[in-house]
């Protein structure tokens, strides 16, 4: 099973487009003189339409001692819960790549752990829900062509994000003597316009280093974190009515989703997650939140006033909480079936609404558990407005 981000397995596909561009024939000009445009299928347009400036984070420093402590502290007591542990493909993952970094936590070596949260593009801690992992690090660093790519995937979303949110109009390849144009704006001027479509500053802050992405005036812009701009946009969107809305996700990545959904006002936000990417996700919304907006494990009764709490899946699926909104990206259709329904049994006990962003390639969909579901009273579903391949669908449920 994988909790994790809206991209889910998004690291290990794009690590797939750089090999795949790594080995293409020598009678491909175009791949041979530019490998980055292993890059070229995932855009929304031509690859030489985009103005793009690659960036390259430096990272930040602080005194995180109390961070770190608490975070091993909720860790520990996540551990000691069987509910709900990793299935499907993120059981392998967790074999061959997570399994040391966990007994560095459970042994406690603060100097280890340190290096672990501090730096994440030394290590595989972010491996498949993010690609600040070292593999991938190495990719970008070994290539220039790889990093422009990167930055024009970027920049393509970003685009894709101003029209989303109506910032941008939506360009129209079917009109006479058109063009592409949005992707040569100035990737900040086209942050301006998103921030006065949404009505919040925009910022992309940047604790590790080695985070790769686009140039911008608020930090260097990686390709999840746009995605998140989306995500909480419409979190913001379907709750902007209802007093005081309890959001809930299921599977968040690092958190990105969470930070900018309470940049856009939302005020009681849940994560749900396993306990690796939990801690993960608790190191970055501390250095970024700030320490007192976020409550973990074991502290969510007493840290009523924070505004994301990052609990485990028995906190989850033994509750009898209700919640206005779940989201769940690139998450569900990642565990084993069985896992997948145990969860959505509980979404259907719990939710007003559900809103999903899944890919349907693997076993099954997430499509499949909402037709044999008896507790729906209306249904929405079009493709996701970012990413190809991807599905976003809405449900509201009888209470």
């Amino acid at each position: 099973m994988s909790l994790s981000n809206l991209l889910g397995r998004g690291a290990l596909r794009l690590r797939n487009l750089i090999k795949k561009s790594e080995s293409a024939p020598a009678s491909d000009p175009m791949q041979a003189s530019d490998p980055g445009r292993g890059f070229e299928p995932l855009l929304h347009r031509p690859y030489d339409t985009l103005n793009a400036i690659p960036g390259r984070s430096l990272g930040e420093t602080c005194d995180d001692a109390a961070m770190i402590a608490r975070l091993l502290r909720a860790y520990k007591a996540s551990i000691e819960s069987k509910v709900a542990g990793p299935s499907a493909v993120w059981r392998m993952i967790y074999k061959t790549r997570l399994q040391p970094l966990h007994r560095i936590l459970v042994d406690g070596d603060i100097g280890a752990v340190s290096a672990l949260l501090r730096r994440p593009g030394d290590n595989d801690l972010f491996y498949g829900f993010e690609n600040l992992f070292g593999d991938m690090v190495k990719s970008f660093k070994e290539s220039s062509a790889y990093e422009m790519g990167h930055a024009k995937w970027c920049q393509d979303y970003l685009v894709r994000v101003a029209e989303a949110v109506g910032a941008l109009r939506i360009e129209n390849p079917e009109r006479h003597g058109s063009s592409p144009t949005h992707g040569t704006m100035p990737t900040d001027e086209i942050l301006a316009a998103i921030e006065e479509a949404v009505g919040c500053e925009i910022r992309f802050p940047n604790p590790y280093p080695d985070e790769f992405g686009l140039a911008t005036k608020r930090g260097i812009a990686s390709i999840r974190a746009i995605h998140a701009i989306y995500q909480a946009w419409r979190i913001r969107e379907l709750v902007r009515h209802m007093p005081h809305p309890r959001v809930l996700e299921l599977g968040a990545g690092l958190g990105r989703t969470a930070f900018y959904a309470t940049q856009l006002g939302i005020s009681d936000y849940t994560i749900i997650d396993l306990p690796l990417t939990a801690l993960s996700q608790g190191y970055f919304l501390m250095r970024t939140l700030g320490e007192e907006q976020v409550a973990l494990q074991e502290e969510h009764r007493g840290g009523a006033a924070a505004k994301v709490k990052i609990l485990n899946p028995a906190a989850f699926l033994e509750s009898s909480e209700s919640y206005d909104l779940i989201v769940n990206v690139d998450s569900l259709t990642e565990m084993n079936r069985s896992t997948a329904e145990l969860y959505w049994k509980r979404i259907e006990a719990s939710a007003r609404l559900f809103l999903s962003i899944n890919h349907e390639a693997n076993e099954f969909t997430v499509k499949e558990l909402i037709d044999r579901s008896s507790r729906i009273a209306s249904r929405h579903r079009h493709p996701y407005w970012v990413r190809h391949g991807y599905v976003e669908e809405l449900v509201s449920f009888q209470r």
